[in-house]
């Protein structure tokens, strides 16, 4: 019995382990440079992204194969017949191509055309 116990205890705790890393994966942090060398392929089979501080939907993809790419999401918000409707547009970069500063010059573009302006970046 007390067997059972320990083994429902430690299942419990690596459930909470497993939920702080995963927290952690989500946090946010400041990309420069030379971050995309910095962080880390994921665990599993999944792909993680380090979302910037400063600008929101800006991120580092990386890919369980380690293909880093910097990475910008936004939304674009129209109406369809009266109904409020949203279409997400994104859009990626290598990060041995292109520099962190061209990147985050690009997201912001992209972010601001789909938010601010309401258009859609993609081709």
């Amino acid at each position: 019995m007390d067997n059972t116990i320990d083994n429902v205890t430690q299942l419990f705790k690596d459930e909470q382990v497993r939920k702080i890393l995963r927290k952690k994966q989500r946090s946010k942090i400041s990309i420069g440079k030379n971050t995309w060398k910095e962080v880390q392929k994921p665990d599993d089979n999944k792909d993680n992204y380090y979302r910037d501080k400063d600008l929101a939907g800006y991120s580092i993809k990386v890919t369980p194969n380690n293909h880093k790419s910097y990475y910008w999401e936004a939304s674009i918000k129209y109406s369809d017949n009266g109904k409020g409707r949203a279409i997400r547009a994104t859009g990626s970069w290598d990060c041995n191509t292109i520099t962190e500063a061209e990147a985050r010059e690009r997201a912001r573009k992209n972010i601001r055309s789909c938010t601010i302006d309401g258009l859609d970046p993609r081709p």
